[in-house]
């Protein structure tokens, strides 16, 4: 039996606002989008691992780097607020035409540089277990949200989940509480077809460890990776 094809793909746009082509800014030394591409080939699941793309000098590094750049995204889903689903779905019409044997997609963000193979892989296995429409990187929050509040200045504190806390209620005994990592989306190319909802039931996470995730979209989020990959970087060499 003929196996089915696995694929990754990279959405990397040019026009990062709060971190000037973050994508490719060097991050010790390497464009940051090479560690996406490097965990896509290492983790040996991958057919083809794909950039999406609207930008020139991102193609011609991601292709450096052994990706694949078989179409330039349009400027109509390359904005600010385009949602990951319109972005995908546009990716995979393109390769449903060439590939029509696709058993999943996975979708890797490309500032992920403490994302490690062995994530994907596991995350694989889980994903392939149940039929989910999507599988995605999770972490565990450090603090209940529950105790969360907005700040008014004049107005003071204010609960948002105010009807939901009681007062007597141990920070430890609240149920855990987990949030998307922004690492990487599991999902079948039907379901990104479709673009179905993300957060729903018929979703789960894999959990990762807080030294395979960080989120970066400010350059406090930029320097906080870097002291997160250097500290991993040592502990590895032990």
């Amino acid at each position: 039996m003929k196996k089915k094809r696995c694929i990754a793909i990279i959405p990397a746009r040019g026009g990062s606002k709060r971190i000037k082509k973050k994508n490719i800014k060097l991050f010790f030394n390497r464009p940051m989008i090479s560690y996406a591409i490097k965990n896509a080939k290492n983790s040996k699941l991958f057919d083809e691992i794909i950039v999406s793309t609207d930008d020139l000098k991102i193609k011609k590094i991601a292709k450096k780097l052994g990706a694949s750049v078989p179409f330039l995204r349009p400027k109509k889903i390359s904005g600010n607020f385009t949602p990951i689903v319109d972005v995908m779905s546009h990716a995979i019409k393109l390769i449903t035409q060439q590939y029509k044997d696709i058993y999943a997609v996975c979708c890797i963000f490309p500032a992920t540089p403490l994302l490690e193979p062995k994530d994907l892989r596991n995350s694989f296995k889980f994903f392939c277990k149940k039929k989910w429409d999507y599988l995605f990187g999770g972490l565990k929050y450090s603090h209940p949200p529950r105790r969360g509040f907005t700040l008014n200045r004049k107005k003071g504190l204010k609960m948002i989940f105010s009807n939901n806390v009681n007062k007597n209620e141990r920070t430890q005994d609240f149920i855990p509480t987990y949030h998307d990592s922004g690492q990487f989306y599991w999902a079948t190319p039907y379901t990104w077809l479709k673009k179905k909802k993300i957060f729903s039931k018929r979703s789960t996470i894999y959990l990762l460890p807080e030294s395979s995730a960080v989120d970066i979209d400010t350059i406090d989020d930029w320097k906080y990776a870097e002291y997160k990959f250097s500290i991993k970087k040592k502990l590895n060499k032990h």
